[in-house]
């Protein structure tokens, strides 16, 4: 009879067991790990900032066209370098930059400045913005009886408005979106939000 387990050919093969048995544990946890990252990311959040014309005027708005909730940190409008309070702020800044132009004609003064109900603004700072929601940060309807809506937006854009928003996913990844470069950057964290 033949020793069992015993010879050459039988270390051989236990030897190749343990070899696969690594190679399998190491493959799995590869396996898991790929596994993860993907479920991390099928629902990291997109926040987009956009400025754009539409039937009811014009408006600048951040969008998560993401797959997750988006946790905001601090956003901002800014006008000219300055960060503006609200609305009311952001139209007194450009008329006071305004009033002096050559080609003004009467164009900025007071009674030309938009009536405030119409402004849409929202503050949406520290907040969670759904898969799919957005938010408009400033805007205004198209005016026939006042200032004209396209030479106030053409003069907001020239003057560089901008939009900074910070955001983060659930899983505490940080990003921060502008809208003159409309790309978030990775950022290590958006100030005032504690994880």
């Amino acid at each position: 009879m033949a020793e069992l387990g015993g010879g050459t050919s039988g270390r051989w093969m236990a030897g190749l067991a343990v070899v696969l048995s690594v190679a399998a544990l190491g493959i799995s946890l590869v396996e898991v790990s790929a596994v993860r990252e993907q479920q991390r990311t099928s629902v990291w959040p997109y926040l987009a900032l956009a400025d754009r014309y539409s039937s009811d005027g014009f408006d600048i708005r951040l969008v998560n066209k993401g797959f997750g909730p988006a946790i905001t940190g601090h956003v901002e409008l800014r006008y000219q370098g300055e960060a503006i309070v609200d609305a009311e702020d952001l139209v007194e800044k450009m008329f006071a930059a305004h009033a002096d132009d050559d080609d003004n004609d009467g164009y900025y003064t007071a009674t030309n400045l938009f009536d405030y109900e119409f402004y849409r603004t929202s503050e949406p700072s520290f907040s969670v913005l759904a898969a799919g929601e957005g938010v408009t940060l400033f805007g205004v309807p198209w005016q026939t009886d006042r200032i004209s809506t396209r030479r106030f937006v053409d003069d907001l854009r020239d003057d560089g408005v901008e939009a900074i928003a910070c955001y983060c996913s659930l899983d505490e990844q940080c990003w921060t979106v502008t809208l003159s470069e409309r790309l978030a950057r990775k950022t290590s964290q958006c100030d005032g939000l504690d994880f």
